[in-house]
């Protein structure tokens, strides 16, 4: 990890020795480490990615302290005349629709009369679909996603369990296929939304 110039780059800008086996949260420069990618699936996998980074020793220390927050940009945005409504994703989205339409919450939700309902408000409206943080205007980025009185942030936890939480991730973020194969083979029975 520490051949890549761009993670010691990433630990230098954070305060941090990028050799020490231990690190001093005291030499530690900023107070949140905010995480921000795009709302669609590629910025899923960027975010994957940065979060293994942080979930190594010694580097977990900031998630166990409470340090690394991800960004919440919206994906879309509905336009209302001149006003816009900034929507997180494909189900905040499903719900404003389902709340400004009060015939649809009769129909069974699921049923093909349900998603083409959906479907047929969807084509009334004015929504656009941020394909990333750079389609945003900067008036736009800056309410939704950087200014730190309207911006919605999720801060990285672990559960309970963290030791838990850290093989799991290492399983499945980990150079050992064999183990990840494992994991998804004896898994894959309860997969009930997968984007590919």
């Amino acid at each position: 990890m520490i051949s890549s110039n761009e993670i010691v780059t990433l630990i230098n800008a954070l305060g941090l020795d990028p050799k020490a086996q231990e690190i001093d949260l005291k030499d530690l420069r900023y107070g949140k480490i905010i995480i921000m990618t795009d709302a669609d699936v590629d910025g899923s996998h960027i975010r994957a990615l940065l979060l293994t980074f942080f979930n190594n020793k010694p580097f977990n220390k900031l998630i166990e302290n409470g340090h690394v927050y991800l960004a919440q940009p919206p994906l879309f945005k509905i336009n209302k005349g001149s006003k816009g409504i900034y929507i997180k994703d494909e189900k905040e989205l499903e719900d404003y629709i389902i709340n400004n339409n009060k015939e649809l919450k009769k129909i069974k939700k699921g049923s093909k009369d349900y998603l083409k309902s959906i479907d047929e408000e969807k084509s009334k409206m004015n929504i656009q679909r941020f394909k990333g943080l750079g389609e945003m205007n900067p008036e736009e980025l800056w309410s939704t996603t950087l200014d730190p009185e309207t911006r919605n942030l999720l801060q990285v936890q672990y559960s309970k369990d963290s030791k838990k939480d850290q093989s799991l991730i290492h399983t499945l973020m980990g150079n050992d296929v064999a183990l990840r194969k494992d994991f998804i083979v004896s898994n894959a029975i309860n997969v009930r939304n997968l984007d590919i």
